[in-house]
Protein backbone atom coordinates (compact mmCIF):
# COMPACT_ATOMS: atom_id res chain seq x y z
CA UNK A 1 0.00 0.00 0.00
CA UNK A 2 1.07 3.95 -0.51
CA UNK A 3 1.30 6.48 2.10
CA UNK A 4 1.83 9.88 1.98
CA UNK A 5 4.14 11.01 4.46
CA UNK A 6 4.02 15.15 5.69
CA UNK A 7 6.36 16.69 7.95
CA UNK A 8 9.35 18.79 8.78
CA UNK A 9 12.99 18.43 8.74
CA UNK A 10 15.40 20.79 11.53
CA UNK A 11 18.59 21.22 9.42
CA UNK A 12 21.36 23.64 11.73
CA UNK A 13 18.00 25.17 13.37
CA UNK A 14 16.19 25.50 10.06
CA UNK A 15 13.06 23.85 9.56
CA UNK A 16 11.69 22.53 6.10
CA UNK A 17 8.53 21.08 5.03
CA UNK A 18 8.84 17.40 3.21
CA UNK A 19 6.20 15.09 1.11
CA UNK A 20 7.08 11.94 -0.14
CA UNK A 21 5.23 8.55 -0.91
CA UNK A 22 6.49 5.10 0.09
CA UNK A 23 5.21 2.23 -0.34
CA UNK A 24 4.87 -0.22 2.97
CA UNK A 25 2.78 -2.81 4.71
CA UNK A 26 1.56 -0.33 7.86
CA UNK A 27 2.30 3.00 9.03
CA UNK A 28 5.14 1.83 11.21
CA UNK A 29 6.53 0.29 8.20
CA UNK A 30 6.19 3.76 6.32
CA UNK A 31 7.88 5.42 9.03
CA UNK A 32 10.42 3.61 9.19
CA UNK A 33 11.11 3.66 5.56
CA UNK A 34 10.90 7.39 5.81
CA UNK A 35 13.25 7.69 8.38
CA UNK A 36 15.27 5.14 6.15
CA UNK A 37 15.16 7.71 3.00
CA UNK A 38 16.12 10.50 4.81
CA UNK A 39 18.98 8.79 6.72
CA UNK A 40 20.91 7.20 3.95
CA UNK A 41 20.20 9.82 1.06
CA UNK A 42 21.15 13.23 3.45
CA UNK A 43 23.02 11.98 6.43
CA UNK A 44 19.90 13.42 8.31
CA UNK A 45 19.38 11.66 12.17
CA UNK A 46 15.56 10.45 13.47
CA UNK A 47 15.62 12.75 16.17
CA UNK A 48 15.83 15.83 13.33
CA UNK A 49 12.40 14.18 11.46
CA UNK A 50 9.00 15.62 12.85
CA UNK A 51 6.33 13.47 10.97
CA UNK A 52 3.17 15.43 10.96
CA UNK A 53 0.76 13.13 8.93
CA UNK A 54 0.45 9.80 7.20
CA UNK A 55 -2.08 8.84 4.97
CA UNK A 56 -2.86 5.26 2.93
CA UNK A 57 -3.34 6.08 -0.29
Amino acid sequence: MKYEIKGTINLRGDNRKFAISVDANSENHAKDKAFAYFGSKYGIRRVSINIESINGA
